[in-house]
């Protein structure tokens, strides 16, 4: 069944889509930077619409703090 994806929110003109949750994590080098990004399920898409984002694209914050506590491994 055909099951129409949902559209992004308009925020300054700028289309956003809701998080469903982060599944991963991981640090790429960008010139002389590191940047760590996250794998984004969207809210509504299939595994499929999964992407690697840069943090600063996470508006929602508090979803990255939750991420590193469930993903903090004991030393």
């Amino acid at each position: 069944t055909f099951k129409p994806l949902p559209p992004a929110a308009l925020i300054a003109d700028e289309p956003v889509f809701r998080v469903d949750r982060l599944l991963d994590s991981r640090v790429r080098k960008k010139g002389s930077r590191r940047v760590t990004e996250y794998l984004v399920h969207w809210a509504g898409y299939s595994s499929a619409h999964d992407s690697w984002e840069p943090s600063r694209n996470i508006l929602d914050k508090d979803l990255i703090r939750e991420f590193r506590a469930r993903h903090t491994v004991a030393h």
